[in-house]
C-alpha cells in the first residue's frame, strides 16, 4: 500500500482528499505545465471549495490543456473533460479569472464531438473503443451544462447534443457490461475509459446514465483486482506500451493504489483519479478484498467478440448502430463491417475511410476473381479473447490463449509472468528495432503466436510465414530484467531467475540464443540512472535474450518456495524435464504438470487430458460467475456481495 494512503487511514483522514492534495503539491513551483495542467487545477478549485485555500487557478496550467484542444489533433478529447468538470463544478468559482471562465465556455461551445459534425480538425481518431466513449461523455456533459445555447461547430444546441450523444452512450456501457472490453484489460487504455465513464458517473442528471456508468467503473477496477500482482497490472493486454508493461507505473497505476490499496509506486498526476477523488469514489469491499487476496486462484474472462458471431450475440455487424461497436474491436474493415464504416460522413481526406475504401476494393477484386481471402484481415482487430490468470502469493502469470496466431499483430501482449515489481517476464516476436512503433521491439508483435496456458506452464508458439516479414526479423526474443531478478543461472538450455520466494524458468526449444547488449533508449523504462555521481555511464545489466530461427516454442514455467522448496531445488527438477518435437508438436514433460503437449493446430493437453482454451463465461473465478452475454452479475468475497442489475439500473450490497 502506499504510503499516503496508509498514513490517511491511520490517521482517519479521506484518502482521496489527501491525493488531491498532492496533486495541488506536485503541480506547483518548478512544474513544467502540459496538456493535462487542468486536471491539477481541478483538484485546486476542489481544495478552495472545501475551505483549504490553495490560490488563484494557475493561468499556464489552463493554457498547455487548452491549445491541445484548439489545435484538434488526436487525444485532445482525453483533454476535454476537465474543461467540462471544471466549469459544470467550478464556474461561480472566487478563484478563476472571469476572462479563463468565458474562455473555457466558448471553446466547450465550439468544440467538435463527433466525427460526421465536420469542422477543421487535424486527425483526430474517433472510432477505438476509448476514443468513442470520451467523445460521447464529453458531448453529453457539455450539453447537459449549456442545455439551450448554440453549439457553434455544427449549430445546434446543447439539448440536441445530449440527444445526441446518449444512445451512443448507453450501447456502449452496456456492450462493456455484457462482453467487456475490446482493448482487454489494458494498462493504458483503462485509465482513458475510466476518464470518461467518471464524467458521467460524477455529473450526469440522468440517473440511468449515471448508474450504469457507475457499473462499468467497478467492472474495471475488478478486471484489475483480478489480473495484479503486488500492485503490477501484469496481465495479458489488448493494447499496451513498452512503458507500461517494464516499469510499474502504467496508466491506470495511480487508480490502483488510490482505489485499491495496491502498488507502492510514488504517485503521479492521474486524470481519471482526479476526478474520482473529488467524487469521493469508493471501491466496493468484494472489489477491494479480491485485489488484496493472497489465495492461488484460477482466472478465466472472455472479452471482446468474433464478428460472425455477432448477430447471435444480439450486436449484428450489419445494423449501422452497431457499428461502432466493431470499430471498438478494430475490425472497422472486416467484409460485413466495411460497407456501414463507408457510409459515415467524415472530412474529406479522413484516415479511417481513406483505408476502408482500400479495403473494400480488395475484397470486391478477390471475390470478383473467385480468389480467397481473409474477411477480417486488419492487423488492429482484437476478436474475442479467451483471457486466463493463475496467480498465486508469490507469482502471476497470465495469457491471451490461442488469440489470431500466424497473422499480423497490432498492440496485443499476448502473455506476461510476474514476479513482483518490475521483474516481468516474456517473449514476443519484434516488429521493428525500436520501442514506440505498434507494434515495436517489444509491445506488440509482428507475426502473432499460438500461446496456451495452464496453471503456472505457458507455452508460446512462433510460425512464422517468410513473405510476411523482414529478414531480419527471423527470430524472437524474451524480455528477462537480470537488473531486478536477485539471481539468474543458466542451465541445460534453460534461464533460471528468482525474486524473492518466487521462482520461474524459461526457454526456447531451438536455435542459437544469445543475451543482446542493453540498450540504453531502454533505460527510462526501467527506471535506472543513466549516469552515477560522477557522470560516467551506468552499465544496464543485459535483459533481452534471443533465439535465432523463424519457428521457434517458448516454454515458461515458474514455482515457488512453498511449492518447490529452494531455488536450487527448483532448478533440480527440470533435470528431466524433456522437450520433443517442434512448433507444430511438441510434448513438454512439465516437473509439475507431467507431461503436456499442444501445437499449431493440435489442442493442449495435460496427462492425456485436453484443456479447454475457448472460454464462454465472461467471468469464472472465486468472486463472480457470470457468462457471457449477461445483464446480471454478483462480485462476492464470501462476506459482502456487490450485486449489478445492468437492465434495471440497480447497484446494490448484500450480506
Amino acid at each position: 500500500m502506499h504510503p499516503l494512503i496508509e498514513k490517511a487511514i491511520a490517521g482517519g483522514q479521506d484518502s482521496n482528499e489527501e491525493y488531491l492534495k498532492l496533486v495541488v503539491e506536485m503541480t506547483g513551483g518548478d512544474y513544467k505545465p502540459n496538456q493535462y495542467g487542468i486536471y491539477a487545477e481541478l483538484a485546486r478549485m476542489e481544495m478552495n471549495s472545501r475551505g483549504m485555500d490553495r490560490g488563484q487557478l494557475v493561468e499556464e496550467n489552463f493554457r498547455a490543456s487548452i491549445q491541445k484542444i484548439y489545435d484538434r489533433i488526436d487525444c485532445f478529447d482525453f483533454v476535454l473533460p476537465g474543461f467540462i468538470y471544471l466549469m459544470s463544478k467550478y464556474s461561480d468559482s472566487k478563484w478563476m479569472a472571469e476572462d479563463l471562465k468565458n474562455e473555457a465556455k466558448t471553446m466547450i461551445l465550439g468544440c467538435k464531438y463527433w466525427i460526421d459534425e465536420g469542422g477543421p480538425e487535424k486527425s483526430p481518431c474517433y472510432f477505438t473503443e476509448n476514443h468513442q466513449m470520451l467523445f460521447h461523455s464529453n458531448e453529453y456533459i457539455a450539453g447537459q451544462l449549456y442545455k439551450d445555447e448554440i453549439f457553434t461547430n455544427n449549430g445546434r444546441t446543447g439539448k440536441w447534443h445530449m440527444e445526441h450523444a446518449r444512445p451512443f452512450i448507453l450501447r456502449w456501457l452496456e456492450w462493456r457490461f455484457k462482453f467487456g472490453f475490446c482493448e482487454w484489460l489494458s494498462n493504458n487504455y483503462y485509465h482513458e475509459d475510466m476518464l470518461s465513464i467518471s464524467l458521467l458517473a460524477v455529473l450526469a442528471e440522468d440517473e440511468e446514465i449515471r448508474t450504469k456508468a457507475k457499473m462499468i467503473i467497478d467492472l474495471i477496477f475488478f478486471d484489475m483486482a483480478l489480473n495484479s500482482y503486488k500492485g503490477i497490472f501484469g496481465s495479458s493486454h489488448g493494447r499496451s506500451y513498452c512503458h507500461n508493461i517494464f516499469n510499474g507505473r502504467d496508466g491506470s497505476f495511480v487508480l490502483r493504489s488510490l482505489f485499491l490499496g495496491i502498488g507502492d509506486e510514488k504517485l503521479a498526476l492521474s486524470p481519471a483519479a482526479v476526478q474520482l477523488a473529488i467524487y469521493g469514489y469508493e471501491a466496493a469491499k468484494p472489489i477491494v478484498s479480491c485485489a488484496n487476496d493472497s489465495r492461488t486462484y484460477e482466472n478465466i474472462q472472455v472479452m471482446s467478440m468474433n464478428v460472425e458471431e455477432g448477430a447471435a450475440l444480439g450486436v449484428d455487424p450489419k445494423d449501422f448502430k452497431n457499428l461502432t461497436y466493431f470499430w471498438g474491436l478494430g475490425s472497422n474493415n472486416h467484409r460485413l463491417v466495411v460497407d456501414n464504416t463507408l457510409a459515415v460522413k467524415a472530412n474529406p481526406g479522413y484516415y479511417l475511410l481513406e483505408r476502408a475504401k482500400s479495403i473494400k476494393e480488395h475484397y470486391d477484386l478477390c471475390e470478383a476473381a473467385d480468389i480467397p481471402y481473409d474477411a477480417d484481415g486488419d492487423y488492429t482487430s482484437r476478436p474475442k479473447a479467451d483471457l486466463y490468470t493463475y496467480k498465486t502469493k508469490d507469482y502471476m502469470l497470465s495469457c491471451v490463449q490461442d488469440h489470431k496466431k500466424g497473422t499480423y499483430g497490432f498492440q496485443q501482449h499476448v502473455w506476461q509472468a510476474n514476479l513482483g515489481g518490475k521483474t516481468v517476464v516474456f517473449s514476443n516476436h519484434p516488429a521493428t528495432d525500436d520501442y514506440r512503433g505498434r507494434p515495436n521491439k517489444w509491445a506488440g508483435n509482428r507475426i502473432m503466436p499460438k500461446t496456451v496456458q495452464y496453471k503456472n506452464v505457458c507455452i508460446s508458439m512462433y510460425n512464422t510465414n517468410v513473405a510476411m516479414v523482414p529478414t531480419y526479423t527471423y527470430h524472437t526474443h524474451a524480455y528477462i530484467p537480470q537488473e531486478f531478478l536477485d539471481k539468474i543461472i543458466e542451465k541445460d538450455g534453460w534461464v533460471f531467475g528468482k525474486k524473492d520466494d518466487g521462482y520461474i524458468a524459461i526457454r526456447p526449444i531451438s536455435g542459437y540464443t544469445s543475451w543482446i547488449d542493453a540498450n540504453p533508449a531502454l533505460n527510462p523504462f526501467l527506471g535506472l540512472k543513466k549516469e552515477d555521481e560522477d557522470g560516467k555511464a551506468v552499465k544496464i545489466k543485459e535483459y533481452e535474450y534471443l533465439a535465432t530461427g523463424r519457428s521457434n516454442v517458448w516454454i515458461c514455467e515458474m514455482g515457488s518456495k512453498s511449492e518447490n522448496g529452494s531455488f536450487g531445488a527448483f532448478i533440480d527438477g527440470f533435470k528431466d524435464a524433456e522437450i520433443t518435437g517442434d512448433v507444430y508438436g511438441i510434448s513438454y514433460k512439465s516437473p509439475s504438470r507431467g507431461i503436456m503437449t499442444t501445437g499449431w493446430s493440435k489442442p493442449l493437453t495435460v496427462k492425456d487430458e485436453e484443456i479447454r482454451t475457448d472460454y464462454h463465461m465472461r467471468y469464472d473465478n472465486p468472486w463472480c460467475k457470470c457468462k457471457r452475454a449477461a445483464l446480471k452479475l454478483e462480485i462476492s468475497d464470501g462476506e459482502i456481495g456487490l450485486e449489478l442489475d445492468f437492465a434495471n439500473a440497480e447497484q446494490k450490497t448484500s450480506d
